[in-house]
């Protein structure tokens, strides 16, 4: 009865400890498609500044020998980008981008996750990858540059404990291409979540509470 108890105050505060959203100050999501095969090409873009999410762009070009692909899709907490090219013999290529870019006010550290997928399916005379640029800064100071390219559940931790003017960004990309015939394409797709890192008064709490909750229950008569 006890462990039940116990593991419920554990989950209702990991619940309760980051409960308050963060307030952007600026928030924006780009997506960027682009395709070509052989003489014949496409190319678009879009953003929230112009459009309110989710974004969804897309390039698509073909011929009689040649096909290529690319989209990019952006939703609150999801960014998706996909790429194919496909060929007989000649040059075909395409990109899909997707982007997000936020500022906030933050008084304390910052916990990021971010949940990646990245999949890639062509030949051995064809090329395809899918890549995600992570950047985190605080007060101008850079405390997260990263590439990442395999599917994964990634979390951090960043910043000072007195928190500061946050920017997080990241920038997913998928890429395909022949040159010589074949079939390339990538799927990638990251979903993210920011919150607090709670403060070290929450944290003393909680546990007090559970001391006084073990001293309580070591002083009921047993039935």
């Amino acid at each position: 009865m006890f462990k039940r108890f116990v593991i419920g105050c554990v989950a209702l505060w990991m619940l309760g400890a980051n409960a308050a959203p963060l307030v952007y100050t600026s928030a924006q999501y780009t997506t960027v498609a682009a395709a070509s095969a052989g003489a014949d090409a496409d190319f678009n873009t879009d953003s929230s500044a112009s459009a309110a999410p989710p974004l969804l762009t897309s390039a698509t070009v073909f011929n009689a020998t040649e096909f290529a692909s690319g989209s990019g899709i952006a939703a609150n907490g999801l960014l998706t980008t996909q790429a194919e090219a496909s060929s007989l013999a000649g040059v075909a290529s395409a990109v899909g981008t997707s982007e997000f870019l936020g500022t906030f006010n933050l008084d304390s550290s910052l916990q990021l996750s971010i949940d990646l997928t990245n999949l890639d399916f062509s030949d051995a005379a064809a090329f395809s990858s899918g890549t995600l640029f992570v950047l985190v800064t605080v007060d101008g100071t850079t405390y997260l540059d990263e590439q990442l390219s395999s599917s994964g559940l990634y979390n951090y931790t960043l910043g000072p404990s007195i928190g500061g003017s946050y920017m997080f960004s990241l920038l997913l990309s998928s890429e395909a291409n022949t040159s010589t015939g074949g079939n390339a394409s990538n799927f990638s797709s990251v979903t993210f979540g920011v919150s607090p890192v709670p403060e070290p008064s929450t944290l003393l709490l909680f546990g007090i509470g559970l001391i006084g909750c073990f001293l309580r229950q070591r002083r009921m008569p047993l039935n």
